[in-house]
């Protein structure tokens, strides 16, 4: 460069010229501080100069530049006039020669090269966009003599060209400046940083790289009292719409090592401040344990974006700091004081029951709870929760949190139950038979009694002919085909396999199963081996038979087949081949295993196998001309509670005076009740045990409208709701009824009801918030 101003020195009279070239600049028009100095101010890693647009500059000196010159800066308007000049060799003697880069004399905003030719005679050339105010803007001026070439380049892209710029650089007597255009009241208002003056026209790569970094404001400090800070940047692609006053989680595990060695050991000198580091924001510190660096602190966001990324600060390290009383504008109550009507967040832990409002209501609304809780686990989604036992645990926040028509209203909280899982099994011994040229065949089989039932039926038969089995039966039960497969894939005198089905199969002892064939055997070549296996635990509807897996090949073995499955499931299959030397199963429970008297012998065999993610089902065959084999997955059935588990509620027995109860459904549903007892709205998602979920509702009572939330997305509305609430006398309870019902089993953290309607938005990006607060934000490093 022909000379470079880094503006990196923070301080002083000087500014450097850092090409090495020795053109220092002068702050002001002496050496001496003076009201034409511009401030030093902050960027980050550095330093920019601030113009106040009245005699602000920097004195270069005289240096000529001839032929070409090349001038890059960025710069961050405070107020756009006319004529400000950014760099220029012009005063107000002009002369054959001088030249300026400045803003131009309309006022939209344009950027101006001008070369003067005499007094008041000057060739101009003008970008074609404008530059607006309150941003950094990085601006390059290229001109070449030769080619009578002039370029503007405006944030690292080519703006506009001209060939035909004609007037001349000349050795002028003039100083070079920078933040003034030569002439009364042509001065810069705003700030400039990083200028650089080439004496060749750069290129568009060169361009390209000067623009690659802009400058980053500094962010004024809370108060010298506090020594660090670190940034917390709510990512929008997290935040589903514009929020105002918005309560944010921040896990403190997320904060770092170094966030845990300089805070207090209680928190009470931490402190949140929006983007501009000086606004304070109201904030709560639930929980923090500094030796094992967690914690849990909420912080009511002025503001988030769903289009551009939301910073704030939180300040730290200061041992004389305390934290703030609750009613404090800064204090706990304040964070909670957008609608919230109740807000717990179940941390507290004591030992035995009955402790009178042990669980506080952040809001200071008076809503605390009363502990009956006697589990002492407490496991949590954000920090700690509460476990509750199913039978005797119960949080009583007493007749408080009524909603009569026409209030509106919103539950939260995140819940774990836990639900009884189904244990799909094999129910008693499977039963086989062979047949030998029959037209049918009739064994027994016995199912146990047992709920979920589920029953299969394999057939291994040689189909010379094409016979294939036409009907089964169980006790006059019709089973259905799943799936068949013929050693050749098609045509006859093959090895068959089929699997048939049933649900809900007659229990009882020695019962008939019948097999049909479509067309008589050959009574001295078809034979086979038929088998049956009763499931229990099982799902209640047929096996799909896209499900239906298969294999064969003329060949000795082994015979396998691979099904995509799931842990909890278990698969059956069934194989036949012909001339055997036997079935040995390979790490399968084998459920049976025959072969029927006719020469050429078929053997069948049927066995099941715990599912995983490729599930391998096989048999060794010793010799073997040919094999055929199909196997099915057998899912369990869903999860059933043996009553509904109310985790938030108003209500008791019977009657009008019944307000709402938010609970988990038998088949491990989200539902919410209205008033009078009938189930007013229910979720879509099958719970899974020992599984967190946040679950909402918004009650618009004004409207007429309920809507369901399970983990932040809509499951169910209903847009006409009739049930008018008026006061209810029972207690609001979490965990149970008000009668002694309906009690919950699980985990329930983060309880929350809200006096107004939250929007879709407003739930979605809370979950995002809690779920998962490293992907909501990032954290900066930390600042001293």
């Amino acid at each position: 460069a022909f000379a470079y101003f880094a503006f990196d020195e923070g301080t002083g009279q000087t500014a450097a010229d850092s090409s090495g070239n020795s053109r220092d600049g002068t702050l002001g028009t002496t050496t001496s501080v003076e009201s034409s100095d511009p401030t030093w101010g902050c960027v980050t890693g550095g330093s920019a100069l601030d113009f106040d647009g009245s005699d602000d500059q920097v004195l270069v000196g005289d240096y000529d530049l001839l032929n070409a010159i090349s001038i890059s800066a960025w710069i961050n308007w405070d107020v756009l006039t006319t004529d400000d000049g950014i760099v220029s060799k012009r005063t107000a003697t002009e002369v054959n020669g001088n030249w300026a880069l400045r803003l131009d004399n309309t006022g939209t905003g344009r950027l101006e090269w001008m070369v003067w030719s005499g007094f008041d005679t000057s060739q101009d050339f003008y970008s074609v966009s404008a530059i607006g105010t309150g941003a950094w803007t990085h601006v390059v001026l290229t001109f070449d003599e030769t080619t009578n070439t002039a370029k503007f380049y405006i944030n690292g892209t080519l703006d506009n060209t001209t060939t035909s710029f004609t007037n001349d650089l000349e050795d002028t007597t003039e100083p070079i400046i920078i933040g003034w255009a030569g002439q009364t009241s042509q001065f810069f208002d705003g700030r400039i940083d990083d200028v650089r003056i080439y004496d060749y026209a750069l290129n568009q790569s060169e361009v390209t790289s000067l623009a690659a970094t802009a400058p980053i404001d500094c962010v004024a400090w809370l108060n010298a009292s506090w020594a660090y800070r670190k940034q917390i940047i709510i990512q929008s692609s997290q935040v589903d719409t514009n929020l105002t006053n918005f309560p944010v989680y921040v896990d403190m595990a997320d904060l770092g090592s170094d966030f845990f060695a300089n805070v207090k050991s209680d928190g009470g000198d931490i402190r949140i401040t929006n983007s501009d580091g000086t606004t304070e924001l109201a904030r709560e510190v639930v929980e923090i344990n500094t030796g094992a660096e967690t914690g849990e602190i909420h912080f009511k966001a002025d503001s988030l974006s769903s289009s551009g990324d939301t910073s704030f600060y939180i300040y730290y390290g200061n041992s004389g700091a305390s934290d703030y009383a609750v009613t404090d504008p800064y204090g706990r109550n304040a964070v909670w004081s957008n609608g919230y009507a109740a807000v717990w967040h179940l941390e507290e832990e004591t030992s035995g029951t009955g402790t009178a409002n042990l669980y506080v209501d952040s809001t200071g609304n008076g809503n605390d709870g009363n502990d009956q809780v006697a589990a002492t686990g407490q496991t949590g989604r954000l920090g700690s929760g509460q476990e509750l036992d199913g039978a005797a645990d119960y949080i009583d926040m007493g007749d408080v949190l009524d909603f009569a028509d026409p209030a509106d209203f919103t539950l939260e909280s995140w819940i774990r139950p836990t639900i009884p899982s189904a244990t799909l099994a094999v129910s008693g011994t499977s039963s086989s038979a062979v047949f030998d040229g029959v037209p049918d065949v009739t064994f027994q089989h016995t199912t146990p009694t047992g709920t979920n039932r589920l029953m299969v039926v394999g057939v291994s038969l040689n189909n010379l002919g094409g016979e294939t089995v036409s009907s089964i039966t169980y006790n006059g039960g019709s089973l259905t085909l799943i799936g068949a497969v013929n050693h050749l894939g098609s045509g006859d005198d093959d090895s068959r396999v089929e699997i048939w089905a049933l649900v809900a199969p007659a229990e009882g002892t020695n019962l008939d199963v019948v097999v049909t064939f479509s067309t008589s055997p050959v009574a001295i070549l078809n034979g086979g081996v038929v088998g049956a296996t009763t499931f229990t635990g099982a799902e209640q509807v047929l096996p799909d038979p896209s499900d239906f897996a298969s294999n064969y090949a003329t060949s000795a073995g082994p015979a396998t087949v691979d099904l995509a499955s799931t842990s909890g499931e278990l698969v059956f299959a069934t194989v036949a081949c012909e001339t055997c030397s036997g079935l040995t199963p390979v790490s399968m429970s084998e459920q049976w295993n025959d072969v029927s008297p006719l020469s050429p012998l078929e053997y069948g065999a049927g066995a099941t196998k715990a599912g995983t993610t490729v599930t391998t089902m096989e048999w060794n065959l010793g010799s073997s001309d040919h094999w055929a084999i199909g196997a099915i997955p057998i899912k369990p059935a869903a999860a059933a509670l043996g009553d509904q588990m109310t985790f938030m509620s108003k209500w008791g027995g019977s009657g009008t005076d019944r307000s709402y109860r938010f609970e988990v459904e038998t088949d491990a549903t989200l539902t919410l009740l209205l008033g009078g007892g009938t189930i007013n709205i229910s979720g879509t998602t099958v719970m899974n045990t020992d599984t967190w979920y946040y679950a909402a509702v918004t009650v618009s009572q004004s409207s007429d409208e309920v809507r369901l939330y399970l983990d932040g997305s809509e499951e169910d509305s209903d847009l006409a709701v009739t049930n008018a609430l008026g006061n209810s006398t029972y207690s609001f309870n979490l965990g149970r009824r008000d009668d002694g019902s309906q009690w919950f089993d699980g985990n329930i953290d983060e309880a929350r009801v809200s006096s107004t309607i939250r929007s879709a938005g407003w739930l979605s990006t809370g979950f995002n918030n809690q779920d998962s607060p490293s992907s909501f934000y990032n954290v900066g490093a930390q600042e001293t």
